[in-house]
Order: structure tokens, then sequence, then C-alpha cells
């Protein structure tokens, strides 16, 4: 019987001590995994925390693009009434502007009448000075002859004194009848002048005018220009802020869809946190397990050692010497451990 306990013995710590190393390794194996586990789950917790701040920082540029896309919307929206503005004041000026151009037109009209008129008083002055011109020819003939009468009337003695006196009176009336034509020359001359001034003024006006036509068709052709111009901005505008307002929206849909990935990469980081402690604890069980196992190998091979206190005979037992490990009888040796009692089982 103590042949076989010894046997038992041996067998038993000899398998012990296999399991325990396969054991050992297993542990050993899990452990390493357990913590690359752990570093990798670190790794996505880092990871899944710096694509939440992105996407929260994205979403705080887009929260601040649709607050600009916003403020270009209300912008265009002022763009657009204040181009409605300008458009009636520009409808308004170029009523005003065509009303002005009838009216220069009119006086145009009135100008080239004047001018006319003008030139016929100015045709009726010149024969007035035509006629005042031959009545100072007359006047100037007359008093010849009234002069010449005077001196026939004082050859011819007392009996002519009254046809000297009548000749003397003739002559007096041609001299006042060619003063007072000498007058209405001055005064037709004068007349002339002031009617070629008015004249000269009169056309300078009408040439004006005709400028002024000129520049009022063209302002009239660029207001036309600034209303379709303003028509135009007005649609662009309408444009912007319809785009705009279409901008808003979707950024505001991105802004939300954004903040929701940034809660799921948030709860997904926790849970990695909360993974990762989980590893550390199975790590720990696993340490926990492998000094577990290596105490159970210690106590394998010391159980093992006190089997080899109890040596049997080779004959009696030859199956259990066979299964002895050399490596653990060299080590027994070599730890100085006592010798093996020889011991013959007695049946």
């Amino acid at each position: 019987r103590l042949k076989e306990l010894v046997g038992s013995i041996r067998e038993a710590s000899y398998h012990t001590q296999s399991r325990s190393q396969e054991i050992a390794g297993a542990v050993e194996q899990l452990s390493s995994g357990a913590q690359e586990m752990t570093g990798t789950l670190s790794r996505l917790t880092v990871e899944a925390s710096t694509h939440s701040d992105t996407i929260q920082e994205i979403n705080k540029r887009m929260v601040a693009l649709g607050g600009a896309a916003r403020d270009l919307a209300n912008g265009a929206e002022t763009a657009t009434e204040r181009s409605r503005q300008l458009r009636g004041i520009a409808e308004k000026s170029r009523e005003r502007l065509r009303e002005g151009h009838a009216q220069v037109g009119q006086m145009s009209e009135r100008s080239d009448l004047a001018t006319s008129r003008l030139l016929g008083f100015m045709n009726a002055s010149r024969q007035f000075g035509e006629f005042v011109d031959l009545i100072k020819q007359f006047a100037r003939r007359t008093n010849l002859l009234a002069l010449n009468a005077a001196i026939e009337a004082a050859r011819a003695g007392g009996e002519a004194r009254g046809f000297a006196v009548l000749a003397e009176e003739i002559r007096k009336l041609a001299n006042q009848a060619g003063e007072a034509a000498d007058r209405a020359q001055d005064t037709t001359d004068a007349v002339l002048g002031q009617i070629e001034t008015a004249r000269q003024a009169i056309e300078d006006t009408r040439d004006a005018t005709h400028n002024i036509d000129s520049v009022v068709q063209t302002m009239d052709e660029g207001f036309d220009q600034v209303t379709r111009a303003m028509g135009e901005a007005e649609g662009w505008a309408d444009r912007v802020a319809e785009v705009s307002a279409d901008v808003d929206s979707g950024l505001r849909s991105t802004a939300e869809r954004l903040s929701a990935v940034a809660f799921g990469f948030t709860d997904f980081a926790a849970a990695m946190e909360e993974l990762a402690a989980g590893m550390e604890e199975q790590n720990a069980s696993t340490e926990e397990i492998a000094a577990a196992v290596n105490a159970l190998n210690t106590s394998a091979w010391e159980l093992a050692g006190l089997a080899d206190v109890f040596v049997v005979d080779q004959q009696l037992m030859p199956e259990v010497e066979e299964s002895r490990d050399e490596e653990g009888r060299e080590e027994a040796e070599e730890a100085g451990e006592p010798q093996a009692l020889h011991v013959a089982a007695t049946g």
C-alpha cells in the first residue's frame, strides 16, 4: 500500500505540475491579450473623444456659418427693399425729367418763335433805317434848295423878301428834319444792337435747350438702365435670400445630426472606458489566477519532493520509476534535499 500511495502521490504531483504549466501558459496569453485589448480600448476611447471634440468644433463652426447665412439673407432682404425704393425714386425722377424735357421743348419752340419775330423786327428796323436815310437825304437837299432860294431872293432885292423868309423857314424845317432823322437813326442803330444781342442770347438759349434735350435723352436712357439694373439687383437679392435660407436650413439640420453623432461618440467613449475598466479588472483577476497557479505549481513540486523521500524498489514499482522526471530529480539533488529512503513493499 505504501508503494501505491507513493506512486499515486508522484503521479498526481507530476500531473498537477503539467496542468499548472499549461494553465500558466494560457493565463499568460490571456493576460497578454487583455493588456492589448486594454490598450486598444484606451486608444479607441481617446480617438472617440477626439472625434467628439472635432465634431463639436465643426458643429460650432456650422452654427456660426448658419448665423452668417442668416445675416446674408437679412442683408439681401434689406438690399431688395432698398433697391425697390431706389427704383421708385429713379422712376419718379425719370417722370420729372420727362416733364422737364417737355418744358425744355416748349422753351425751345418759344425761342425759335422769338428768334423769328426778332428777325422780322430787325428787318423792319433796317427798312426804317433806310427810310430815315432817305429823310436825311431829303433834308439835306431841301436845305440846299432853301439856301439857294435865299441867295436868289437876296439878289432880287426887296421884292423877293417874302420869298427869302419862306426859304429860311424851309431851311430851318429841313435842318430840324435832318436832326430828327439823325436821332431816329441813332435810336434805330441802338435798337438794332439790342435786338442783335437779344437774338444772340435767344440763339444761345435755343442751342442750350437743344443740348439740354440731348442730355435729357441721355439721362432718360440712364434712368432706364438704372431701373433695369435695380430690377436685376432685386432678383439677385431675392435669389441670395432664398439660397441663404436654404443654406441656413441645411446647416441647422446638419448641425443637429452632428450633435447626435457627437453624443454618440461621447457615449461610445464612455462605453469604451467602462469596457477598459472591466478589462483591467479581468487582467487583475487573471494575475490572481496566475499567482494561484504558480502557488499550485510550487506546492506540486514540494509534494513531489516529499514523495521522493520514499523510494521503493525498482522491481516492485517499475511504472512509477519510469514516469519520474529527470529534471525534477536533478533539481531536488541540487536543492540539497535529503536522500531518499529506500523501502520495500511488504505485500
